[in-house]
């Protein structure tokens, strides 16, 4: 096993070929940012198998893969800019990304769904995708956060189905003398809108998606009421919609808004709480004078919506409840 640590104490990292282990650990860091790849050094890849991790720390600057370059590791990945961060291909167990000041991207002509660890965790001050175009990718697991810099929001779509949980990616650093030293990396849940009045979206192209209040996977224990899964303040609108045959949705956490308008969209069933998350709300709130108030619409296009009797809506505005088959309520206020 060869660990393998690359640094730079002044200026970018420049990556032109493949840097490869194995099955060890991987450590670039630059000072002022790194790039993976370009117009004439195409189809970089940087690589470790199991259970060799990569960290890719781009300092002050930014991180940007180019649109042919990846990244594919066996275990964890931590990526973190002080600025942006524009992704390429990657894959592995867990992987974490940071973006200080800026939004983290795909790069432009980059596959659709070449984002693709078993585990995704988003952290940057600003846009995570647009409204005309979504962070698009292919996970089992998500956690995503703007800090909402310019009221920007989370725009995101998967492939198909996803669970916003829990997310953490640890590794193992590579010190300049090839000893290993481990560097933690802080849970992250759920969908979140730190300020400002950016939106929440969350999309699949074919399949269910289910949102957790955050509860770590091992953590079976009956709670009395559910933590919070999505959130934007002020008026910042939340949509979530599970496309496909086997689209369905499952809250197992608080969607809110400050005062937007929320809607769950499924062509399945749409599930509200459980009998071991029980109290879960969904809320928006009082918007401000002379604006439209917040309204909630859940939607099932060829099944069912059941909420738990300890489940609730409660809105300002309307609360419109649609679907093919059968309705069961908790509590509505609207």
């Amino acid at each position: 096993m060869l660990f393998r640590s690359l640094e730079a104490i002044a200026g970018q990292v420049r990556i032109h070929a493949d840097v490869a282990s194995e099955s060890g650990h991987l450590t670039i860091l630059g000072a002022s940012g790194i790039t993976v790849g370009s117009a004439t050094a195409p189809n970089v890849d940087i690589r470790s198998g199991a259970p060799g991790s990569v960290l890719l720390d781009a300092g002050s600057g930014a991180l940007a893969f180019d649109a042919t370059a990846s990244l594919d590791t066996g275990g964890n990945a931590q990526l973190v800019a002080g600025t942006s961060v524009t992704l390429g291909s990657i894959k592995g167990g867990s992987v974490s990304v940071t973006a200080g000041s800026g939004d983290i991207v795909a790069a432009t002509g980059s596959p659709q769904w070449a984002i693709a660890p078993s585990a995704l965790k988003l952290n940057a001050a600003g846009a995570l995708g647009t409204a005309a175009t979504p962070l698009a990718f292919d996970v089992d697991r998500l956690a995503a956060r703007t800090g909402g810099v310019g009221n920007s929001g989370l725009y995101l779509r998967d492939r198909d189905d996803v669970i916003v949980d829990a997310i953490s990616a640890p590794l193992k650093l590579v010190g300049v003398d090839g000893q290993l030293t481990d560097r933690a990396d802080s849970w992250a849940s759920g969908l979140a809108v730190a300020a400002g009045s950016g939106a929440v979206v969350l999309t699949t192209e074919a399949g269910p998606i289910e949102l957790r209040d955050g509860r770590l996977l091992t953590d079976t224990t009956p709670v009395p009421n559910a933590g919070t899964a999505v959130s934007t303040p002020t008026s910042g609108n939340v949509l979530v919609r599970a496309e496909g045959e086997n689209g369905t949705i499952t809250v197992l956490g608080d969607v809110r808004s400050g005062s937007g308008h929320v809607t769950l969209s499924a062509t399945g069933t749409i599930n509200i709480g459980s009998s071991t998350v029980p109290g879960v709300e969904i809320v928006t709130g009082v918007p401000p004078q002379g604006s439209a108030p917040g309204s909630v619409m859940l939607e099932s296009k060829a099944s069912s919506v059941l909420m738990r009797g300890t489940s609730s809506i409660t809105a300002p505005g309307d609360a419109l409840i649609l679907a093919k088959q059968d309705i069961a309520l908790g509590s509505v206020t609207a």
